[in-house]
């Protein structure tokens, strides 16, 4: 992984030559040469330049019965995620588990990762879905996505998020208290990197292991939850003030954590 992070980073010198065109190149060549289904739920107008941005959906191992849901890229500016799916597919008999469906969503947000801003190009906030949003024209990825999910159940779900501006690891979940696994994943992280635990993020404070329980603010990893497609969902915070390279293991690390559990346990 080493290598391909390193090149990586020439080639984007900071993410700022690297486009969203670009990702997407890679990532279809990545899919093609695995022979994962890679399809386009829906396109995204970039209203400065009117060019329209494809949205993809993966499927991995689609005939398996435990499903698990990964989405990244809600927030154009935290690149880790997008990227740790392109490190994946690189290494796919690393990651994937034959005994699992997983269900990819590498980027939702296009114009914000070609804008390196948090928001799309319109200002739009997109991680909330609720009947308001997926009534408005103006939240087109949101709605792409909530179609492509609304009749799956997943046994467990991934929201793939940084902290910008921290050097340390947290994660939200939505119940009260908090399940094994998400203790065992943070368990597990404390040992790479540090933990941001006991301390107070926005509104919101992490316990003495680094989670934020029993949050419902209708992201999609809370809606999901909340509406009974996942009994497992949890989205993690890699910390944006470390490396780019140890943000992507950090995330590859979790996927593989929650892969065996839920061949373990479902």
């Amino acid at each position: 992984m080493y290598n391909f992070v390193k090149n990586m980073m020439t080639n984007i010198k900071k993410y700022s030559q690297y486009s969203y065109g670009k990702y997407i190149s890679d990532l279809v060549e990545l899919t093609q040469k695995n022979k994962i289904l890679a399809e386009i739920i829906g396109y995204e107008k970039f209203e400065k330049i009117e060019r329209q941005e494809p949205l993809y959906r993966l499927v991995v191992n689609p005939q398996a019965k435990i499903k698990f849901g990964i989405v990244a890229g809600i927030h154009g500016e935290e690149i880790a995620g997008p990227f740790s799916i392109l490190e994946i597919l690189r290494q796919p008999k690393k990651y994937f588990n034959k005994k699992i469906c997983y269900r990819i969503y590498p980027v939702i947000n296009p114009t914000g990762f070609d804008l390196k801003q948090r928001y799309d190009d319109d200002g739009k906030q997109l991680n909330t879905i609720n009947k308001k949003i997926l009534k408005s024209d103006n939240f087109k990825e949101v709605k792409f996505f909530f179609d492509d999910i609304k009749k799956i159940d997943f046994d467990g779900f991934l929201s793939l998020h940084e902290e910008i501006v921290n050097k340390e690891f947290y994660a939200f979940v939505y119940e009260k208290e908090a399940m094994d696994i998400y203790e065992k994943i943070m368990k597990i992280n404390k040992k790479y990197v540090k933990i941001f635990k006991n301390k107070t993020i926005e509104k919101f404070k992490t316990d003495k292991i680094g989670l934020i329980k029993n949050i419902h603010d209708q992201s999609f990893e809370d809606y999901i939850f909340s509406h009974k497609h996942t009994s497992i969902s949890l989205c993690t915070e890699t910390p944006g003030q470390i490396p780019l390279e140890e943000r992507i293991k950090i995330n590859l690390r979790n996927i593989k954590i929650l892969s065996d559990y839920l061949v373990k346990n479902i």
